[in-house]
């Protein structure tokens, strides 16, 4: 998880650790993943399932400046 205590690169405020939400299984809300390699759609992608379950995968964590709302997005493992 990134250092919570940062500052702001774009107006210096202070940052706070939130998460962007996936909904992209039904209605069930779940943390966003940064997947290793090429992103993969359609058909082929896993009708039946996903076609990354070899895959690194790393939850992505978020921090939003308080002030003026810039995300900044980090992928760092556990």
């Amino acid at each position: 998880m990134p250092n919570t205590t940062r500052t702001c690169s774009k107006c210096g405020g202070p940052m706070e650790l939130g998460y962007v939400a996936d909904k992209a299984h039904g209605d069930r809300v779940t943390e966003s993943e940064w997947i290793e390699g090429q992103f993969e759609s359609g058909i082929s992608a896993g009708l039946f399932g996903s076609n990354t379950q070899d895959r690194r995968r790393i939850p992505i964590h978020t921090l939003r400046c308080i002030q003026c709302g810039l995300l900044e997005l980090y992928a760092n493992p556990a």
